[in-house]
Formats: structure tokens, C-alpha cells, sequence
């Protein structure tokens, strides 16, 4: 982000940009079988790289700890996906596959909001 916030019209843009594609992409190599018949194959990605976009969101620029605690936050809700996470993936499709990243995201981004606004 050249330093610059994670927030604003722009990077919601990108935020819902490649989550649009996520959800498409998922859609489709879940049709075709690309990666065999799981409802959540983990050659498909671009799931994580939309929710830790939006993990990232409103960060008031790249400072190393927030870029840690994002990633650290972020894959830790991935995995354990608490808080109707798990549920999410029941949806059908493409929205099964990238809902529950995203979720797992928003978690993250208000969780460190809440620790950002504790320590101002």
C-alpha cells in the first residue's frame, strides 16, 4: 500500500474485486472437479488471499506487528473456525469455499480493530 491506510473506496474495491473472483473461480474448478469431489479443495487459494485482503482492511499501514497479528489472527481462525465459521462452509458451491475465509477475515479485522482502539 506504499504506506499508505488499508481502507477506503479503493481498497474495498479490491477487497470485494478478488472476492467476486474467489467465489467464480471456486465455482468453477468445483464443477469441473478440478481438484476432485471435496467441497473445499486446498488447491484452491485465492479464498485465503480474499479474507486475509480483508483481515488486512482499515490497517493504518504497513506496520510489522499488524501485518503479523493479521496473518497469525487470520490462519488461526482459518483453521479452528469458531464463531459460525464452520457452518459457513455448508454453503453451496463457491460460497461454501470462500464465505468461511471470509468471515474468518472479518473476524480478524475487528478483533484488531478492538486491540487497536484498547491501546490508543
Amino acid at each position: 500500500a506504499g504506506g499508505a491506510p488499508l481502507k477506503g473506496a479503493w481498497y474495498l474495491g479490491v477487497v470485494v474485486g478478488v472476492s467476486t473472483l474467489a467465489v467464480a473461480a471456486s465455482q468453477a474448478a468445483l464443477q469441473r472437479r478440478l481438484f476432485g469431489p471435496g467441497p473445499d479443495p486446498g488447491q484452491i487459494t485465492i479464498d485465503e488471499a480474499a479474507g486475509q485482503l480483508l483481515a488486512l482492511i482499515g490497517l493504518a499501514g504497513p506496520v510489522w506487528w499488524h501485518l503479523v497479528a493479521a496473518f497469525g489472527l487470520f490462519r488461526l481462525l482459518d483453521i479452528v473456525k469458531p464463531m459460525g465459521i464452520r457452518a459457513s462452509q455448508g454453503l453451496p458451491g463457491g460460497w461454501g469455499v470462500v464465505i468461511d475465509d471470509l468471515l474468518a477475515g472479518f473476524y480478524t479485522a475487528l478483533a484488531l480493530r478492538v486491540v487497536h482502539l484498547l491501546l490508543d
